[in-house]
């Protein structure tokens, strides 16, 4: 169980550092017209994976509670197949990631009013 709570760990320290990296290059990649619109579509289509993601992961834990020889301990028994199944997006996902084109982040903060 130790097992499976560090990795439940790893993986949450992981998504969690890497979403306000996102944030940041979508917004940097767009015009300050259209920075709301940026911010929103990446909070909107991680919304949208997150909850893809649940029901995919949800079900493949039912799966594997039906078919657990033993229930006083099935869910220990499920989730490591679980990760293991899902750990192929997760190398998509990081692949993904070292492929967005380096941009130098913005110098200003502000619009520049038009004279």
């Amino acid at each position: 169980m130790a097992a499976l709570s560090a990795a439940m760990a790893v993986t949450g320290l992981g998504v969690g550092l890497v979403m306000q990296v996102m944030v940041l290059a979508a917004q940097n990649a767009v015009g300050y017209a259209d920075l709301g619109a940026a911010t929103s579509a990446v909070t909107f289509l991680r919304q949208i994976g997150a909850s893809a993601g649940v029901a995919v992961a949800g079900t493949l834990i039912t799966w594997r509670l039906e078919s657990a020889p033993s229930q006083s301990a099935a869910l220990g028994e499920a989730m490591p197949l679980v990760f293991a199944l899902m750990a192929p997006l997760l190398g998509v996902a990081f692949a993904l990631a070292l492929v967005l084109p380096a941009r130098p982040l913005r110098t200003t903060a502000h619009v520049q009013e038009p004279a």
